[in-house]
């Protein structure tokens, strides 16, 4: 009786890894054009020994306070978040639109670690769309630029802003487009270009935005990275995170794999 021929077990397949997902949007952020480095440009004896730990607000006057140029850009009401002091020694965000901010050192965060940063204020709200409109029109109707504006330089600024039309009363001056618009990634973007969300220790990082959502009001956002830094070598390593805007305006961070 002949023997059965040896079967040969099929080879394992192994399955296909999964593709890396595409990001939303990359950008990069560079410790040569950054807040700490624009502050050390100006301010003299006043320099930043390293980068901040917050920034508090303030009711800017922009006759004396100066622009953060690196994030200019990024404004509510024709006005940018983020200025520095008249004697460039802190940068402080404008109070109309923002609390105080603490800054999160993104890379250290432990995956669901969660850190409260800051939130929006009733302007910030009102141009974000979070806030009724009638409740934005009686922001205005009570003397609202008079109520937030501390110098007359921001009373004034705000005053323009609002539209010069003397026949009608301010709050009616006010139309969808006049506050302009900002939307939770561009807040995300704002935070990490400003160091509110520090994404690097040393030189640099490179950033994915992974995908976004919004839910009931509150805008979720996946980030990955890597960033440089030195030990005795030059390293690069990961991290990742998620940006949370409320619907109620505070933003918080939450470490990711």
């Amino acid at each position: 009786m002949k023997p059965e021929p040896e079967v040969e077990p099929a080879p394992e397949v192994k399955p296909e890894p999964k593709p890396e997902p595409a990001c939303v949007e990359t950008f990069s952020v560079d410790s040569d054009r950054s807040v700490l480095d624009e502050q050390r440009a100006h301010a003299g004896a006043k320099r930043w020994d390293d980068f901040a730990e917050r920034y508090r607000a303030e009711y800017v006057d922009p006759d004396s306070y100066h622009p953060v140029e690196v994030v200019a850009s990024h404004r509510i009401g024709g006005t940018p978040l983020l200025w520095f002091t008249p004697d460039y020694a802190d940068a402080v965000v404008n109070a109309a639109v923002l609390t105080e901010l603490k800054v999160v050192d993104a890379p250290r965060l432990s995956v669901d670690q969660r850190v409260e940063i800051g939130a929006l204020t009733e302007l910030g709200l009102a141009a974000r769309g979070a806030m009724p409109r009638a409740a934005s029109l009686g922001l205005f109707a009570e003397g609202f630029v008079a109520k937030t504006c501390s110098t007359p330089g921001t009373a004034a600024f705000w005053l323009r802003a609002l539209g010069k039309n003397s026949g009608a009363r301010r709050h009616d001056a006010l139309h969808p487009g006049l506050l302009g618009k900002i939307g939770g990634r561009e807040l995300a973007r704002f935070m990490i270009e400003a160091g509110v969300i520090q994404t690097y220790w040393h030189i640099g990082a490179s950033l994915c935005l992974r995908g976004e959502s919004e839910t009931a009001g509150t805008y979720r956002a996946e980030f990955s990275g890597e960033h440089e830094y030195f030990t005795n070598e030059k390293n690069r390593g990961g991290f990742g995170f998620v940006f949370e805007l409320g619907a109620d305006g505070k933003v918080a961070l939450v470490g990711a794999a």
